[in-house]
């Protein structure tokens, strides 16, 4: 295959995935604002308005850690992503298996991340009050309670 005929392929999996990204963004009803606080909330990629805009003309590789991303904002593996056609698909695969290495840690970095905003929402929505707590654990450990007369 010549260089030309290889940046066409590349720049054609831009563009779908562009598309896809369009796509999966309105079935959401998401505007462009909203997919980049989600891809900031969820896995701290800091995507501004016009970084999505020029994804999703086609305008601006995306990087394997940042596909491994939108896969897990929109709940799906990156190939989805980049695959249209079966041979679409195959290429996509290559591609993936070529950066397996980052897509691991990527993934792993996922999880730890989306566990910690989990256990950062559960704290947020407890009714826990630790200054009072550590009022009460005071007033235990000098004896006093204000409960007894």
């Amino acid at each position: 295959m010549q260089a030309t005929e290889q940046q066409q392929e590349v720049a054609a999996i831009d563009a779908r995935l562009g598309r896809r990204v369009r796509d999966l963004r309105e079935r959401r009803g998401w505007s462009q604002g909203a997919l980049s606080e989600e891809l900031e909330k969820w896995t701290g990629v800091d995507w501004h308005q016009t970084t999505i805009t020029k994804v999703e003309n086609g305008h601006r590789p995306v990087r394997a850690s940042e596909l491994v991303a939108l896969g897990f904002v929109f709940n799906v593996g990156p190939a989805q992503l980049l695959g249209g056609s079966d041979g679409d698909a195959i290429v996509a695969d290559q591609y993936l298996l070529g950066q397996k290495d980052e897509l691991e840690s990527v993934q792993t970095w996922l999880q730890r991340r989306q566990a910690l905003v989990t256990a950062r929402m559960e704290m947020s929505s407890a009714t826990y009050l630790p200054a009072q707590q550590d009022h009460d654990e005071e007033e235990e450990a000098s004896g006093l309670d204000r409960k007894t007369p």
